[in-house]
């Protein structure tokens, strides 16, 4: 009888110990922030630059390539890494990269009292991401793809995500945009198919008119699959030469946060950083902005 319930119990503990990095990693880290920008501003769709986000808000800022390079931590000591490229191509704009994020040295006890782990192993996931958006009008439009995977200690599952993004300008000050995020399926990991978490935003931006400090405002309500609720943002930033301020809050039934961040640009170069604090308080997500424009 011992043996048995023993083996039960180590069974149970292994199965935690999976679900535990399911939450930590699986494909949840596709809701994660991935610039600075847009961990300041929050989901802001209506936006036209400062996230990667919705697939039509790629802005034509220069000629050239940019090379947008991001790394930092997100909850729970996940780290977080991310290289987007951006071109034009077939008269739109578009763009390549991935993210990366991870976490490591998580240990594995059985139901014998020690100070010792039997062993420690990590977690990851990995997107290959490209994206191509086109302006018509006042409308523009926009079309991502993802190529996913996720580790899991030796259990593994891969898969492909959509990302479909719309904005249209209003005049010279206000923008609407919306976006459907993460449409597509991931392979069998450990005998079930993990969910892609499925996101439908809508957002408003104005631009303030300023001689010094121009100032944009977003308002965005997303729902996400993944919490089964709606979850509003409000973004701004401010800009005054070089520099810009960036702030944000997020509000849902069970948690909210707020975030600010800053950039500095020195024309080709630009550097941000950003931070949010949560009323979970399971970590302080924080992450540094570099790009590079090649003409």
């Amino acid at each position: 009888m011992f043996l048995p319930m023993r083996l039960i119990f180590k069974f149970l503990l292994i199965a935690f110990s999976f679900s535990s990095l399911m939450l930590a990693i699986g494909t949840d880290f596709l809701v994660i922030p991935s610039t600075a920008g847009e961990l300041a501003l929050g989901t802001q769709t209506g936006m036209t630059s400062d996230s990667y986000l919705n697939p039509a808000s790629q802005d034509s800022r220069a000629v050239g390539i940019e090379f947008d390079f991001s790394m930092g931590s997100w909850l729970d000591g996940v780290r977080a890494s991310s290289l987007n490229i951006g071109y034009s191509l077939f008269n739109g704009q578009a763009r390549s990269g991935f993210r990366f994020y991870g976490l490591d040295d998580i240990d594995y006890y059985d139901d014998r009292p020690s100070d010792q782990p039997l062993s420690s192993w990590g977690a990851y996931g990995i997107s290959l991401d490209g994206s191509w958006s086109r302006k018509i009008g006042a409308n523009q439009f926009g079309i991502g793809i993802h190529l996913l995977q996720i580790q899991l200690q030796t259990e593994s599952s891969s898969g492909v995500g959509f990302d479909l993004g719309y904005i249209r300008t209003m005049g010279n000050k206000l923008t609407i945009g919306g976006a459907i995020l993460n449409l597509g399926r991931m392979n069998t990991l450990l005998e079930t198919a993990p969910d892609l978490p499925l996101r439908i935003a809508a957002g408003i931006a104005y631009k303030f008119s300023h001689p010094d400090f121009p100032t944009i405002l977003g308002i965005n309500a997303e729902w996400s699959k993944q919490r089964e609720q709606l979850i509003y943002n409000i973004g701004s930033q401010t800009n005054w030469k070089f520099m810009s301020l960036k702030l944000g809050t997020q509000t849902s039934p069970e948690v909210v946060t707020v975030s600010g961040g800053f950039a500095l640009n020195f024309g080709r170069y630009a550097i941000g950083y950003s931070i949010r604090f949560g009323s979970q308080q399971v970590g302080v997500p924080q992450l540094l902005d570099l790009s590079i424009l090649v003409p």
